[in-house]
């Protein structure tokens, strides 16, 4: 318009809580498969964080929490020492997710990097939680042409290539 604004929708203008009119304010597990097509995007990382907590939330079940296992790749190796784990574990770096991954069987997820292309398991791919286990969490892929299939997705190890820390 002529204030340089963006007139949006009506159908897209929320006035209650947005994750309740998305994804409802109870989520059972018999919903989960007319979810997959719903999604919530956040301008930041921070923002994601908050909506994906409180969709968990409405998931029923036991949650498991996941936690790196961090350590410094330092190419002397005496600066190793000088991070302790609490601090690792409270710096996110660029293309690093958080330190805690908080899941339920039932709760939809989305791939962040290529796994397995042949198999669909690629960036952006989104997959439903079936069981939790200590080390894999098994997924089923939720859309396109490889939709239905199951698969293990283990622990990752991830180095960050760009940082402002010095390891």
């Amino acid at each position: 318009n002529e204030n340089d604004e963006i007139d949006l929708p009506t159908g897209c203008i929320s006035d209650g809580n947005l994750v309740d009119e998305i994804f409802g304010k109870h989520i059972s597990l018999e919903d989960i498969p007319n979810l997959c097509d719903r999604v919530i995007l956040c301008p930041k990382n921070e923002h994601s964080l908050i909506v994906n907590e409180q969709v968990l939330q409405r998931l029923p079940g036991i949650e498991k929490v996941y936690s790196s296992v961090d350590g410094t790749e330092c190419e002397d190796g005496e600066d190793a020492c000088n991070y302790p784990t609490k601090f690792l574990n409270s710096v996110t770096p660029s293309g690093v997710p958080p330190h805690k991954l908080n899941l339920k069987a039932g709760a939809i997820v989305v791939l962040l990097r290529n796994l397995d292309v042949n198999r669909g398991l690629c960036n952006g791919t989104r997959l439903i939680v079936r069981r939790l286990h200590n080390h894999t969490v098994d997924c089923e892929v939720a859309t396109g042409s490889n939709k239905g299939n199951r698969t293990l997705i283990p622990r990752i190890s991830l180095i960050p290539s760009d940082t402002f820390l010095p390891f």
